[in-house]
């Protein structure tokens, strides 16, 4: 084909536009992958910055509402805030590596509603009616079928 010849004279071989256009268009996708490397690194920047802020306030939340939370053996860095059915849930040992207790953290019933809420929480735990299930999201927000 006329497109994959190479033209030739005797000083030094000639560009033809396809080999401009090949050259064009790696510069754009080196580009592009840089772009995308320097976005991964910012996104990953904002999400830990974002994670160290959420567990800062989780824990000025535990303080302010929990006068007394120092005395309870809990690393404030193992609570997180989840609000609702419970408004915290503690994992024991997670900042160290190694998750030896799961506790509900909630304060006293408002309602007749919420206490039995809480109660039958309790009920369920104690019962053993507990079931542990890892769901896989991808990028597109789909859950992934796990076929065990």
């Amino acid at each position: 084909r006329l497109s994959d010849t190479s033209l030739f004279t005797k000083q030094t071989k000639q560009k033809d536009w396809l080999s401009d256009l090949d050259e064009k268009i790696n510069a754009l996708q080196n580009k592009i992958s840089k772009a995308e490397e320097k976005f991964d690194l910012k996104k990953q920047a904002l999400v830990e910055k974002e994670r160290r802020a959420v567990e800062k306030q989780t824990h000025k939340q535990i303080s302010r509402l929990v006068p007394g939370f120092s005395k309870i053996s809990l690393n404030s860095k193992d609570v997180k805030n989840i609000g609702y059915p419970v408004k915290f849930v503690s994992f024991d040992g997670k900042t160290e590596g190694l998750v030896k207790k799961v506790r509900f953290i909630d304060f006293e019933p408002e309602s007749k509603s919420q206490e039995k809420l809480l109660k039958s929480i309790d009920r369920s735990l104690r019962s053993g009616n507990v079931k542990w299930e890892t769901i896989q999201i991808d990028e597109r927000g789909l859950i992934q079928e796990d076929n065990e």
